[in-house]
């Protein structure tokens, strides 16, 4: 699958690796990647970002501020993300309502990629709330997230409304 660099400024060995410094924006079919600075190992399909590292991949939306990932497999970490999952076009007769611009967002201290539409998220909160508005959350120390089934899994969870915390569980299942 071809893949397009933008950059203020490019260096690198062809079909090896490419290293790109300000404005930088990769795209694939299907994924944009953009930062302050990116490496790109080829050979390996390895991406290293940092400085205001946002992935757009289909219906997720993920920035943060250090990103390691492998292109091919979906796979990778990034340090202190933010995240929305979108919601996905209506299908239907045009005009049969909008649908909210996400399903839901949240912050972690890392979020693990584990192949498309699969994520690890850690230390990690989540909510439906639109921004701004963090009437309810899901606070957890591990919280998976599988788009593919819709479903959210939490670990050493707590359910906090209004600041006040609810309840404590050791597991939680949602939908997503």
């Amino acid at each position: 699958v071809p893949r397009v660099i933008e950059a203020d400024r490019m260096q690198g060995v062809q079909y090896k690796e490419l290293e790109a410094f300000g404005s930088v924006r990769l795209r694939k079919r299907g994924q944009s990647f953009a930062s302050d600075w990116m490496r790109h190992d080829v050979a390996r399909d390895m991406l290293d970002a940092k400085g205001s590292v946002r992935g757009e991949q289909g219906r997720e939306i993920i920035e943060g501020s250090v990103l390691r990932y492998e292109i091919a497999t979906d796979r990778g970490v990034m340090e202190h993300p933010r995240y929305q999952l979108i919601s996905t076009p209506p299908r239907g007769p045009a005009g049969s309502g909008p649908l909210p611009p996400y399903d839901a967002r949240g912050t972690a201290e890392r979020l693990l990629f584990q192949g498309p539409g699969r994520y690890r998220v850690e230390t990690a909160e989540y909510t439906t709330c639109a921004p701004g508005n963090n009437a309810w959350f899901v606070r957890a120390r591990q919280l998976d997230l599988a788009r593919e089934r819709d479903v959210g899994t939490a670990r050493d969870a707590s359910i906090v409304f209004f600041d006040k915390t609810l309840f404590w569980s050791p597991y939680l299942s949602f939908s997503l």
